[in-house]
């Protein structure tokens, strides 16, 4: 829905919030917490407990609610992942932080 608004192009242009309203599902996925923007292939994604107004709300999966905003931040040219930290590397100002640590990690550089 958020693509045919032209409110994203690609899914990583995308920052998400989920709402669940079961509590029970919240548990299921909160341990992903930090994996969520991998799992959804978006820049950014948040877990909410409760309904979230103004929200895409599932037919399939009841109580489940989704807010999609673009993603904040430049677009780093090693993930493709909209991140605010773009630009704040010294001598690397075209990728993001995550991804110059693990170049570094590498010895890249």
């Amino acid at each position: 829905a958020a693509r045919a608004a032209k409110t994203i192009g690609h899914s990583l242009d995308a920052a998400v919030t989920v709402g669940l309203a079961q509590q029970e599902l919240y548990a299921a996925l909160e341990p992903y917490r930090d994996e969520l923007r991998s799992i959804f292939i978006v820049s950014a994604a948040d877990l909410k407990q409760g309904a979230l107004d103004d929200a895409y709300h599932s037919d399939e999966a009841p109580g489940v609610t989704v807010q999609v905003q673009p993603a904040q931040g430049d677009k780093c040219n090693r993930c493709w992942v909209h991140e605010p930290t773009v630009g704040q590397q010294s001598g690397h100002p075209l990728i993001c932080a995550r991804c110059h640590a693990n170049l570094k990690a590498m010895g890249q550089v």
